[in-house]
């Protein structure tokens, strides 16, 4: 009985003992990641980099909240990330437009925000991290004129499969993009815009251009799932080497495309590097840190020429997996 007592007494003096060096550590920054959907190889490359950094700075916690592309589940999280008193916000908006809603909460509860990628219209925040969309659309634009030049094709017919217009980064995109086609003689048929961003999505979209426009020259497609979509719908039409595809995103599978010679250049983003300088940025600034409203990252371009010699760069900054 005596020997069980001791035992309770030891037990308790050592949680005690635990619970006091507790609390005299430094209290652990609280974040919250607000992603449209973790469905999209994107944002699961932009959390890595968050995650990683978190563990090896230390002292930090963050929780993810999926949006699911629904700006009324956005706002939901936006509310209950206040309502549990986090220390920071890292978003990461479903589109422009709603990103300004969520900074308005964040604002009246005194949260700071760091946006990762997409932007806003109106709103305060610490930082806002984007990829050079506009540069990295006029590069594959570029490539494009340049390859199609080159080749003399007879069709001078372009579409875009493009993301969102009511979000600034394809607003970006497909501006890049066009601006870097003036003057070349080819002619952008149509803007597609997606929904979804799905591959399924993707193929309705393709299918229903190269319909339309029997001299379809070149594709641009903002977003991964539209260059997978695009080389499967020219495979099954016959039309692999009647129309050249360049695209805007970055992920194994159009890594592996490229490789292969379907998809002639994509500007990938960095994801990951994005994703990392995000969740820096935010821990800076709630350590009292002066940082940058603005951080532009720049794409990569990989070509079906480059592909095996930018890997090391891509696999660091670009994939999640």
């Amino acid at each position: 009985m005596i020997g069980i007592s001791i035992s309770a007494l030891l037990l308790a003096a050592g949680l005690l003992f635990y619970h006091l060096s507790a609390l005299q550590e430094p209290d652990r920054r609280r974040l919250v990641y607000i992603t449209p959907s973790l469905e999209e190889g994107f944002w699961r490359a932009a959390l890595k980099g968050m995650q990683s950094t978190a563990e090896s700075t230390g002292g930090v916690s963050l929780e993810v909240f999926d949006s699911g592309i629904n700006t009324a589940k956005q706002l939901e999280h936006a509310r209950t990330a206040v309502e549990k008193k986090i220390d920071g916000i890292i978003l990461s908006p479903v589109d422009t437009v709603s990103c300004s809603d969520v900074l308005t909460i964040a604002e009246a509860a005194g949260i700071p925000v760091v946006i990762c990628d997409i932007g806003t219209e109106t709103g305060e925040y610490v930082s806002y991290i984007s990829s050079n969309n506009l540069g990295g659309a006029n590069a594959v634009g570029g490539y494009m004129s340049s390859v199609l030049y080159s080749e003399k094709r007879a069709g001078n017919s372009v579409v875009i499969i493009a993301i969102s217009q009511d979000r600034y980064n394809g607003q970006q995109r497909t501006a890049g993009f066009q601006d870097a086609l003036q003057g070349s003689g080819l002619i952008i048929q149509n803007i597609v815009e997606c929904q979804y961003y799905s591959v399924e999505e993707a193929l309705r979209l393709v299918r229903q251009s190269v319909q339309k426009y029997p001299d379809l020259t070149g594709i641009f497609a903002e977003y991964t799932g539209a260059s997978i979509a695009a080389v499967e719908v020219l495979r099954q039409a016959g039309k692999t080497e009647d129309v050249l595809i360049v695209g805007f995103d970055g992920s194994p599978e159009e890594y592996r495309l490229l490789k292969e010679g379907s998809l002639a250049a994509v500007s990938m983003q960095q994801p990951v590097r994005m994703g990392r300088i995000a969740l820096e940025t935010m821990v800076k600034h709630l350590a009292g840190e002066d940082v940058e409203t603005e951080i532009e990252v720049p794409t990569i371009l990989v070509t079906r020429e480059n592909a095996f010699e930018v890997e090391p760069q891509i696999r660091d900054n670009v994939f999640s997996e």
